[in-house]
């Protein structure tokens, strides 16, 4: 073949090549760059179809238009194919006869595997954790708080996507994306349920997703010993894969996990029985495997960003490993990101919580990635703004966009601009921009001065309010004032007031009622209107003569002749009418005492035509 295809990955669907095959057109081969796009080969004709339709469902479903585009390639045969190439993509399915349809597709190159980049550290040349390590950690964070919002859209629509695992989550070591692939069992949860229930246990499943099935699928077995042997195979095959994050967590061995496991199941059992595996375990069931694979990960990135320690000691212990592409943090960035690492980790071990009840669904893990994020950023940007506010303009001129600074000695007074770019001083003092220009077509450096100017008057004027609020005396605001145009202070004032007026007046009313005699109120009063204490009184009253009714009753019943047929039974005491019904079984006894008897003595004195008529007498009754 002209191009030396490798399989990338292999699952139960297909086996993804790179580079892509060729499209054939009346122009002839039409080529796809390697490292943009790959060939994935299915299996079964079906199964490529289905990618093909479910396409545009799951780009709407996950929010990316980009990432999950799939294009039929263009017909060909098994017998065009490079034999090891064959060999690499059926391998153990068995080599198709060399007429056989080739059914592939084309999809973006989305980089590697979670699975690749940890291999890659115990078995390769560890280049794929590096890169993971070099790339910008606000740009991680924001890969994290991408995929977490995308299980949180499935988790809102009720879908699952029942694979989430380190081979179907890559990452692209030139721009640090991170993309959740394979969807073949991506379902509505009921049809999930339905579908895939019998592989329910795999090792990236929560624990408590082999529960339900103890009843059905024990045989013989004891629930008991049943459910301790899924634990062990899930135990076994989940610390294989996550060795890392257990090891961190304190698990050394797949037994100790298998303990864990047996307490969290028998703790989260009462919840699955009471409400069911799709209530209680579906909403987390993506996002506990996003996060076991992430953090695993993690702990090899980061040392140390699972374990509860204080940012200082993380930041100690990271030095100056990390970078962003090669440039290393300052000290001040540093806490930060150190920051940001602890509290990721703070928030995968709440969405790996083996107990289900205590565990982080996908869309409160979301808003908790969004909080982090958003905090890191504010932060990064307090840091980098009074950097660029201080940062002298006479250093540089301003250059149009990919043009090098030069310094400004090294040149003369007048440096030559881009066209249409005005020509700058070099030495030009820093001068305030006309805040009549538009901002975008400013320089970086006054954007930046900028934002800083507008910040710093903001925070001007918010210590001016806040002083004139404090010496100012505390003079109740006119209550006739709409609360809507009020200062947060006088809002908070107000609102304090209306409580304690409220207050004072329930201890009035209160007061008062313990005070005045107990009086019974006028039953004609409507009884919506009456205080709290009253209609307390008038129920306890209504229940007394309800109990003083039936006690009469009861009393007349039991006083009236008990051989009395003619009272109802309905208005008799439990007691009568246990007493009457007991003396009609009684009566009924006898009266069946005594057919029997007669019975027994007409047979015994009957001849033939009396037997003969006792059978006809049998059979009658029977019919």
């Amino acid at each position: 073949m002209a191009a030396p295809y490798s399989v990338l990955g292999k699952g139960a669907y297909g086996a993804v090549l790179s580079p892509p095959f060729t499209n054939r057109s009346n122009a002839g081969n039409v080529q796809y760059p390697a490292n943009a796009w790959v060939s994935k080969v299915f299996y079964r004709k079906n199964d490529m179809n289905k990618a093909v339709r479910e396409a545009e469902r799951v780009a709407e479903l996950m929010g990316d238009d980009t990432a999950y585009r799939v294009y039929p390639h263009t017909a060909r045969q098994v017998r065009e194919l490079d034999p090891a190439l064959r060999r690499g993509v059926w391998g153990a399915q068995g080599d198709p006869r060399n007429d056989a349809a080739v059914h592939a597709v084309r999809m973006p190159h989305l980089g590697v595997s979670i699975e690749d980049v940890v291999k890659n550290r115990d078995e390769g040349d560890g280049s794929h954790i590096a890169a993971f390590r070099a790339t910008d950690v606000g740009v991680v964070l924001a890969q994290l708080r991408k995929c977490m919002g995308q299980l949180a859209r499935l988790a809102e629509r009720r879908y699952i996507h029942g694979d989430v695992r380190e081979t179907n989550i890559m990452f692209q070591p030139a721009t640090g994306a991170l993309t959740i692939i394979d969807f073949d069992w991506l379902y509505p949860y009921q049809a999930f349920y339905d579908e895939y229930s019998d592989a329910f246990g795999f090792y990236s499943n929560p624990p408590e997703a082999f529960w339900p099935f103890a009843e059905e699928r024990r045989g013989r077995q004891s629930i008991d010993s049943w459910v301790k042997e899924e634990a062990r195979k899930w135990s076994s095959t989940s610390y294989e894969q996550f060795r890392y994050l257990y090891r961190t967590l304190g698990m050394n061995s797949a037994p100790e996990v298998r303990i864990t496991v047996e307490e969290a199941v028998e703790r989260s059992s009462d919840a699955l029985r009471r409400d069911g595996l799709i209530r209680v375990s579906f909403p987390s069931f993506d996002s506990y495997g996003f996060a076991m694979t992430m953090a695993n990960l993690f702990v090899l990135v980061y040392p140390g960003c699972m374990s509860e320690i204080d940012s200082t000691l993380l930041k100690s212990g990271l030095g100056r490993r990390l970078t962003r592409r090669g440039a290393a943090y300052t000290d001040a960035e540093m806490e930060v990101v150190a920051d940001a690492i602890l509290r990721v980790g703070e928030l995968f071990r709440r969405m790996i919580h083996m107990v289900v009840g205590r565990r982080v669904g996908a869309i409160e893990a979301h808003q908790m990635m969004m909080e982090i994020v958003e905090q890191y950023e504010n932060r990064m940007r307090a840091l980098a703004a009074p950097a660029a506010a201080a940062a002298p303009a006479a250093a540089a001129a301003p250059v149009a966009p990919n043009v090098p600074n030069v310094p400004a000695a090294s040149v003369p007074a007048v440096v030559p601009a881009a066209p249409n770019v005005p020509n700058v001083p070099a030495a030009a003092s820093a001068v305030p921009a006309d805040p009549n220009v538009p901002f975008i077509v400013i320089s970086n450096e006054e954007r930046a001065r900028r934002l800083q100017r507008a910040r710093a008057a903001i925070i001007a004027r918010k210590a001016a309010a806040a002083a004139a609020a404090s010496a100012a005396p505390a003079v109740p605001a006119d209550p006739n004032v709409p609360f809507i145009v009020l200062s947060n202070e006088e809002r908070a004032r107000r609102l304090q007031r209306a409580r304690e007026a409220i207050i004072a007046r329930k201890a009035a009313a209160a007061s008062a009622a313990s005070a005045a005699p107990a009086v019974p109120a006028d039953p004609n009063v409507p009884f919506i209107v009456l205080s709290n204490e009253e209609r307390a009184r008038r129920l306890q009253r209504a229940r007394e003569a309800i109990i003083a009714r039936k006690a009469a009753a009861a009393s007349a019943a039991s006083a009236a002749s008990s051989n009395s047929s003619t009272i109802p039974m309905f208005v008799l005491s439990n007691e009568e009418k246990a007493r009457r019904v007991q003396k009609a079984k009684e009566v009924l006894r006898a009266r069946r005492a005594a057919i029997a008897a007669s019975s027994s003595g007409s047979s015994s004195s009957s001849g033939p035509t009396g037997s003969s008529g006792g059978r006809r007498t049998r059979r009658r009754r029977g019919l």
